[in-house]
């Protein structure tokens, strides 16, 4: 599915999500995550950034690169807001599958951490057996609930350097499982960037660590994964 261009990946599944497959209507959100973030999605767009000469050659490479693969999407779905037809479908399958009530809660703006919100995310990882599709979005329910929950609680506010984060030991692993789950990120360029700025053995421990997380996802061991906040 993920290899396939997306609008032809879209009509594979729209038929099955129509007629009220949960899974098709989570292969559908994840489709649609491969285009939906990116603010150019015509050519008009691009022609107009181009000639404005002030973005970097490389983000106008990510979106030359992007429009290429999602035009027929966009063009497909030009009546459509991408975003809102993302929170539709999963809306859609969130009534079935507990990974998609657990996706759905995140993406809110509004999202807080609560012993509630971390018993959804428990039963979303619990309940996606051996489903490649759901575990890939657990995975990344699991990555959004630490980057807004835990890693926050690491930044360290003396410090006045906006670009600076005191990282925790887990922050470089969640990035690196993430990126394994991720359409939008290259798992081998992530490397690169990360070996230009640490030791080999903070890159060691990384890709260790995030094996260790991929299994605790896998077994349900909630006190490896770490995500549970005291909250007295």
């Amino acid at each position: 599915m993920l290899s396939l261009p997306p609008h032809i990946a879209y009509q594979k599944f729209l038929e099955r999500a129509e007629t009220g497959d949960a899974r098709a209507q989570l292969m559908l959100t994840e489709i649609l995550d491969r285009c939906r973030h990116s603010s150019v999605q015509s050519e008009e767009a691009l022609s107009r950034l181009e000639r404005r000469g002030e973005m970097p050659t490389d983000m106008l490479a990510y979106y030359r690169e992007n429009l290429e693969q999602c035009t027929g999407l966009y063009d497909m779905l030009e009546e459509y807001d991408l975003d809102t037809l993302w929170a539709f479908w999963m809306e859609e399958a969130a009534d079935k599958l507990a990974v998609a009530r657990i996706a759905l809660s995140l993406n809110s703006l509004e999202a807080e951490y609560s012993d509630e919100l971390y018993q959804q995310l428990q039963a979303g990882i619990s309940a996606t057996g051996e489903d490649w599709i759901q575990q890939r979005v657990a995975r990344q329910a699991a990555f959004a609930f630490f980057r807004s929950f835990v890693e926050p609680t690491q930044y360290d506010g003396a410090t006045h350097d906006a670009g600076y984060y005191l990282r925790s030991d887990d922050s470089l692993a969640w990035d690196y499982l993430m990126c394994e789950h991720s359409v939008h990120c290259d798992l081998k360029a992530m490397e690169q960037q990360v070996s230009d700025h640490y030791y080999e053995y903070q890159i060691s421990d990384m890709r260790k660590r995030a094996k260790e997380l991929d299994r605790a996802l896998r077994d349900g061991d909630w006190e490896r994964l770490g995500l549970r906040l005291d909250t007295d």
